[in-house]
C-alpha cells in the first residue's frame, strides 16, 4: 500500500482521511444521491456529508479546538435539544479549520 502525501507536507484532515477510505467504511448510495469516492465505489452523499461533519467536530473536540454543550430551544409549542459549538483556537487542518471559523 503506498502513502498519500500532501503537496505542502501538511497533515490531511480527518474529514479528507475519512473522504480517501469512504469507499470501503459507509454504505453504498443509489439513485440520484451517491459520490464517487476515490477507490471507486458510490457512496451515500447523505451519508457522506453526516459523518464528515460528526468525524470532524469529534476530532475538534478530543484534541482541544472546541468546547461543546447541549441545550434546548423552544420552538412553537416543544423544546428542540441543539448541540452548540464554540471555537477555543484556530488554524486546524483542512475542513476542521473552516469549521472553526464558521463557529466565531
Amino acid at each position: 500500500m503506498t502513502e498519500v502525501q500532501t503537496p505542502d507536507g501538511r497533515e490531511f484532515s480527518v474529514a479528507a482521511r475519512l473522504y480517501v477510505c469512504s469507499g470501503r467504511v459507509l454504505p453504498r448510495g443509489g439513485g440520484l444521491f451517491f459520490w464517487t469516492s476515490p477507490t471507486g465505489e458510490t457512496v451515500s452523499s447523505k451519508t457522506l456529508a453526516e459523518a464528515l461533519v460528526i468525524t470532524t467536530i469529534d476530532w475538534l473536540n478530543e484534541n482541544g479546538w472546541v468546547q461543546i454543550w447541549t441545550a434546548e430551544v423552544k420552538q412553537l409549542f416543544v423544546k428542540v435539544p441543539v448541540l452548540c459549538v464554540r471555537a477555543l483556537h484556530s488554524g486546524a487542518p483542512g475542513f476542521a479549520g473552516r469549521l472553526l471559523e464558521s463557529t466565531g
